[in-house]
């Protein structure tokens, strides 16, 4: 089983950043909005339609490229897991949060001052967003299963959270139609994934918007395996993230461009390096999007009880699961889990390339159960 490793091979890495380059218009709509993703002009986009009917997809496993902020250059994932922050600025652009690369960024800055200075409410809106982005088979119609692969990009509270609620509730009640034991995404024995979006209207900012409303998730058994030809057309999807103009073609990311470009674009004027080390005392430059200060008063850690967590409400295992639950965002303990499962991991690997090097087995060729698009059951 081997995936299409475009973002993993040098060669293939800098042609694509090439067209996506060439293609930086698709990322200004009227030569303004930034989006936080990328992608060439060959790249399907899976947009569920919002009328109330089921939509039906495959998701689809593949190898991380060098700009995943949870995994490692080739580990094998099912989806691109991200923060992002939204609306920035009077453009309304979405920036890449830095602080999960455990770099500097101006908008979580910015969030940590006002929470020191007691305004929380402004400080609540400046959280990122968690999205995650897979690579998809989509079989509504004829037209989408035609496509072939495609990203799908969504908010992690739409799909990926219910997911994981669906089958850790299948292990606590020992329900049999759902195997919490099984990847939803193995290309064998994976599920297929079922929902339905319709369209609520909600006020934001006294303006009248209409928002996707997911719901009626369901886990259905197939009777096909993914080919392998399906596999090899996945894409990194990490090599798709927008990290700033200068690292558009760059192999090293300048994260002091990237957060220049978000601050000027948060404050809607040019970064004075003087002004922002006065503002910012050395001591607090690593900081993370998914933790809050623990420097603020004890009056203030209070306040916020019932919003925060630490690492005894933890669902997980502190340093392992960083960043998978939903009260990860929240939690007071992040920054303390990230810099534990970095240690970890840097651990792991020194061992292993002293013992064996970097080298991974994609293995060997399975034989296809079954081939063609045809192979998707009829769904009443």
């Amino acid at each position: 089983m081997a995936g299409k490793k475009r973002g993993y091979d040098r060669e293939e890495m800098r042609k694509q950043l090439e067209e996506r380059k060439k293609a930086g218009e698709q990322r200004k709509p009227g030569g303004n909005f930034k989006t936080f993703l990328v992608c060439p002009d060959d790249v399907q986009i899976y947009k569920p339609g919002t009328d109330g009917e089921d939509h039906w997809i495959d998701i689809l496993v593949y190898q991380a490229g060098t700009r995943d902020p949870l995994r490692k250059d080739g580990e094998w994932t099912h989806c691109l897991d991200v923060d992002v922050h939204l609306n920035v600025g009077v453009d309304n652009d979405q920036f890449v949060c830095p602080s999960q690369y455990n770099k500097r960024c101006p908008i979580c800055d910015e969030r940590k001052s006002l929470y020191e200075d007691g305004d929380k409410d402004r400080a609540d809106k400046l959280w990122p967003s968690r999205r995650t982005v897979y690579n998809i088979i989509c079989y509504d119609n004829d037209t989408e299963t035609d496509k072939g692969v495609q990203i799908f990009p969504v908010a992690y509270k739409y799909l990926e959270e219910p997911i994981q609620k669906l089958a850790a509730k299948a292990k606590r009640k020992g329900e049999d139609d759902i195997d919490p034991n099984i990847l939803i995404a193995d290309p064998e024995e994976g599920r297929t994934v079922s929902f339905n979006v319709d369209s609520k209207t909600v006020p934001i900012n006294d303006k009248p918007i209409k928002m996707p409303e997911y719901s009626s998730y369901e886990l259905e058994k197939r009777d096909y395996v993914i080919s392998e030809e399906e596999l090899n057309d996945c894409w990194a999807l990490d090599s798709f993230l927008y990290l700033g103009e200068e690292n558009q073609d760059a192999e090293e990311i300048d994260w002091k461009a990237f957060y220049d470009e978000i601050y000027e674009a948060f404050y809607d004027e040019e970064v004075d390096d003087n002004k922002k080390e006065k503002e910012t005392p050395k001591e607090e430059k690593k900081s993370s999007s998914r933790s809050r200060s623990r420097d603020s008063k004890k009056e203030e850690v209070e306040e916020e009880e019932e919003e925060s967590h630490d690492k005894d409400d933890c669902p997980g295992e502190f340093g392992v699961d960083t960043g998978t639950y939903s009260e990860c965002e929240k939690c007071a303990d992040f920054e303390d889990c990230a810099v534990e499962k970095g240690e970890k991991k840097n651990s792991k690997e020194e061992k292993k390339e002293k013992s064996t090097g970097r080298s991974r087995s994609r293995g060997s060729k399975k034989e296809e159960k079954s081939t063609g698009r045809s192979r998707r059951k009829k769904i009443d």
